[in-house]
């Protein structure tokens, strides 16, 4: 998950598309779930010879919002800051059952 406060996540998607834009844009959650995807797409990269699924994006804008994940899960949370702003990617793993037990 990335979360980022509005004024953050407008600057980001304005250097990524090369325009101004406010969450109110049309475009702005479409480029939001883009650089989910590209994030993500790079972070399954790094897992070379493992098989790796990530969900699909969903885009969430504005306040008051509960995102909850499953209680059996550890969740690392990285900080991150730029010259945009800080934000943070929140990350979830859970191995896969095992092939044999797939099969049986």
């Amino acid at each position: 998950m990335l979360t980022f406060p509005t004024e953050v996540a407008e600057r980001v998607v304005a250097l990524f598309i090369g325009a101004e834009v406010t969450a109110d844009d049309d475009d702005f959650a479409d480029a939001v779930g883009e650089l989910a995807n590209m994030v993500s797409g790079n972070a399954k990269a790094g897992f070379e010879g493992k098989t790796v699924s990530i969900s699909c994006p969903s885009v969430i804008i504005g306040t008051g919002h509960a995102v909850r994940q499953p209680s059996d899960m550890p969740i690392v949370i990285i900080p991150c800051d730029c010259e945009c702003g800080s934000f943070a990617i929140e990350v979830s793993l859970r191995a896969a059952p095992a092939l044999a037990a797939k099969s049986a």
